[in-house]
């Protein structure tokens, strides 16, 4: 799928049958690039593959169980942040 951003320039002296834009492609998403995927990756093929959940807060659960379990093998510490209230 080809992605792209069109920008219209409007200029106080064109008509509306000389408007000019400009196209700006977009890459395709790489998942690779970005540092969270790969974690994703991780814990769903170590700490939740196979399992199915009832509910969302029972998925959460999991993933927290699974990060801290990641954390302990691999010597990192696991820190929560709370965005409720943040503005």
């Amino acid at each position: 799928m080809l992605a792209f951003l069109l920008f219209y320039l409007p200029h106080p002296f064109q008509t509306s049958s000389q408007k000019k834009g400009v196209i700006f492609f977009l890459p395709p998403y790489c998942s690779e690039m970005n540092p969270i995927e790969l974690e994703w990756e991780h814990l769903k093929r170590d700490e939740l593959v196979g399992q199915m959940f009832e509910s969302e807060s029972e998925l959460a659960f999991h993933v927290t169980e699974g990060l801290e379990a990641r954390g302990e093998r691999h010597g990192h510490s696991v820190k929560y942040v709370n965005l409720r209230g943040l503005k």
